[in-house]
């Protein structure tokens, strides 16, 4: 048998291998430049969505103590002013949001403390979280956590242990008049035989004893100004409470500082002209109806908001006895200029139908042109209900008084109420050197358009 041969093994030349080891070395450097390029885009990709989504979101805008809060928590606290109060609201809240994160901070921190001991579970706070179907972000479970501590502050804290089971109470009518000569015509009404509530219905200035016809029944102390609506003026309530009140005795006392509703103007046109105006009326079917002219009066007016029609006339007679109108309206005008921020002699400029409301317009463009206001004519007292002014006088007749009446009820609600709205003044009084806002007006406008993705 003949022997097979073995197939001859092939040899490289010098050339052939250094060739070889040539396009292998191009090859790597060929692998390793595109992995560097591809590494390259990578970073590129990863750093731009960093820094357009993740860097902004992380940014600290707000500091509470050594807590700090970044913009993608300030989103998550408008989106709950969104779920809650409706989303074409988030570009009002901007600043609000700002407010009520702190306040939540100090809320959670401050309630813990003795006396309060007051603190709420995980377990709760995602119970109402989840059937409030609200997404389970920090700031919104963070914002319910202080919603039910605070409820928990008002029921086990100032409800059991600050407000008293009973105290004494008065049984108060009052109705808020503009003027002293109005006091003396309502108290000639009541000594006729007239209603107390009736006559508070038809005449008080101040809605709540409007609304409830002069009866504000049964009120510890501390109630009155609370359903007036400012705590801080205890003008009604120091007067009921006085150590010489009577029952069924009136009794009145001013009051400054309370608002009521109505104004009463007197006014003087010193010039008119004629405006013409180019008016487009609107398309109508396939038709655009030709640009009309229209012809509007406008008047340079002087005007004086006064607290009564008492005063009114009082002003009045001295202008008519020769005083400078510039000179009374700076003294007693309540209206401020608009354009100028401040009362200005009562000049308030050019005006047209429609600037100053229907009471001047019934004066100065009435129905029947030919009763119009003249010329540097001075005008009557124009009553003005859609104008608030201060000051009036409370009549006042309290109809029983008791020692000790159980605290229940509304009046409850109230002075439960009055109690948390001190706490939080004071916490947050007491914190001010511990916030810091570095929130910009540009992070505010990038958080409402996330807010609005969101």
């Amino acid at each position: 048998m003949s022997k097979k041969s073995d197939k001859p093994k092939r040899e490289m030349t010098k050339r052939q291998l250094s060739h070889w080891q040539r396009e292998n070395r191009i090859q790597r450097i060929a692998m390793l430049v595109g992995a560097v390029v591809i590494l390259a885009v990578l970073v590129m990709v990863g750093t731009g969505i960093y820094l357009g989504r993740y860097k902004p979101l992380s940014a600290v805008v707000i500091k509470v103590g050594d807590k700090e809060f970044n913009l993608d928590y300030y989103i998550d606290m408008l989106v709950l002013y969104g779920l809650t109060t409706g989303t074409q609201y988030i570009p009002y809240v901007t600043d609000i949001a700002v407010q009520q994160i702190e306040q939540n901070e100090l809320v959670v921190r401050e309630a813990a403390k003795e006396p309060y001991s007051i603190t709420v579970s995980d377990e709760e706070v995602n119970q109402t979280v989840a059937e409030r179907q609200y997404p389970a972000r920090p700031a919104i479970i963070d914002a319910v956590r202080a919603e039910l501590v605070l409820d928990k502050l008002k029921n086990e804290y100032f409800d059991k242990k600050v407000v008293p089971q009973a105290a004494e109470q008065m049984a108060v009518l009052a109705m808020f008049l503009e003027s002293q000569s109005q006091v003396d015509s309502v108290k000639a009404r009541l000594e006729k035989g007239e209603s107390f509530g009736d006559i508070a219905t038809e005449l008080s200035r101040e809605n709540n004893s409007k609304s409830r016809g002069g009866d504000f029944g049964w009120v510890p102390k501390g109630v009155l100004p609370y359903i007036l609506g400012d705590t801080s003026n205890t003008v009604l309530e120091d007067r009921v409470f006085a150590p010489d009140t009577q029952v069924n005795v009136l009794t009145q006392v001013e009051d400054t500082k309370q608002a009521k509703n109505i104004g009463y103007w007197l006014i003087k046109i010193t010039e008119t002209k004629d405006v013409t105006a180019t008016v487009t009326p609107s398309p109508t079917g396939t038709e655009t109806p030709a640009p009309t002219t229209e012809v509007t009066r406008q008047v340079h007016l002087f005007a004086m908001l006064l607290k009564s029609e008492e005063e009114a006339l009082q002003i009045k007679s001295r202008l008519e006895a020769g005083e400078d109108f510039a000179t009374l309206a700076n003294e007693f005008s309540q209206y401020t200029n608009l354009s100028t921020g401040t009362i200005n002699g009562g000049d308030l400029g050019w005006k047209s139908k429609g600037d100053m409301g229907t009471a001047i317009d019934s004066v100065i463009w009435p129905d029947d042109p030919a009763k119009a206001l003249g010329v540097n004519t001075l005008s009557d007292s124009i009553p003005d209900t859609s104008r608030t002014t201060p000051g009036g006088i409370w009549l006042i007749k309290v109809t029983g008084i008791e020692a000790s009446k159980a605290i229940e009820g509304d009046n409850r609600t109230a002075l439960v109420n009055i109690q948390l709205n001190n706490w939080l003044q004071k916490i947050w009084d007491d914190n001010k050197d511990q916030l810091q806002v570095f929130l910009s007006d540009e992070q505010k406008v990038y958080a409402v358009s996330k807010a609005y993705e969101r």
